[in-house]
């Protein structure tokens, strides 16, 4: 799993080189000077930096890729490729002062608008799929489990839903519920967006869109459509409601996070 692109941006000078790094501009601050100052580390994250916040994630974007194809070529040297399942996904929309970019989807990371929730995805496996598509359906990270314990035959009471018979069906089928956070929801080809930071009361200021057809939700529909805001609302609650079973921590301390992360039975 990687972490980046992601802050501190960070990338090897070859990268930085070969996005057209000018060593004649000088470098960037580094993007999280927040967290330097927190720490106490006023260096914390200038290492590796570009010119500026895209080229330096494009760079990370380079070493990722040359990362994933060194993943498949052991893949391909084991003679197990056409039979061997690869699921590529990123976890939240970019933030463009990061280097990110969404458009032409509305929002970025830490939102609940599309550039903050659809993110790029791939699935490869030969034997399955022996040529390339586009799925349109709803598919979420949260199935990414529950999908591959399908495949060797395991069951399990968790999140999300088997992916492959919507990867299978000709068409989408517009038929998904997925609580993203905050107050916002999906439900079928509907999206109810209130979050919370802007929206107290999904009923007055919460925002609806057809996702088919406005996937870059340039029109709100909540004023013309109240009933259907309010039945987006009822599953909110409904979802905001659940309550796992409790749980217990090996960690000896009440604060969370710990500041030391070794389990009891970890050595020093």
């Amino acid at each position: 799993a990687y972490n980046a692109p992601h802050s501190p941006l960070q990338a090897l000078q070859e990268d930085l080189e070969a996005e057209g790094f000018d060593p004649g501009k000088g470098r960037m601050r580094t993007d999280d000077w927040g967290i330097a100052k927190r720490e106490g580390d006023l260096a914390y994250g200038k290492a590796g930096t570009g010119n500026d916040a895209r080229q330096t994630f494009k760079a990370n974007v380079r070493a990722l890729d040359r990362g994933i194809g060194r993943l498949m070529e052991a893949i391909e040297e084991s003679g197990e490729s056409e039979n061997t399942l690869v699921i590529f996904s990123s976890d939240n929309g970019g933030i463009p002062g990061h280097g990110g970019s969404n458009a032409s989807l509305r929002g970025n990371k830490f939102q609940t608008y599309e550039g903050g929730v659809r993110v790029p995805a791939a699935i490869r496996w030969p034997a399955k799929f022996e040529s390339p598509m586009v799925n349109e359906d709803t598919l979420a990270y949260v199935d990414v489990w529950p999908t591959l314990a399908a495949l060797v035959g395991k069951e399990g009471n968790v999140d999300g839903e088997d992916m492959m018979p919507r990867l299978e069906a000709k068409e989408a089928s517009w038929d998904r519920t997925l609580y993203l956070r905050g107050g916002s929801v999906i439900r079928g080809e509907w999206k109810l967006v209130a979050d919370a930071k802007d929206c107290d009361d999904p009923l007055e200021c919460g925002k609806l869109f057809n996702l088919r057809d406005d996937p870059y939700e340039t029109t709100d529909l909540a004023k013309s459509m109240p009933d259907k805001v309010k039945v987006l609302y009822d599953l909110v609650k409904e979802f905001e409601g659940l309550r796992g079973p409790a749980f217990s921590s090996k960690y000896e301390t009440e604060e969370w996070p710990p500041k030391e992360w070794e389990l009891a039975e970890e050595p020093d």
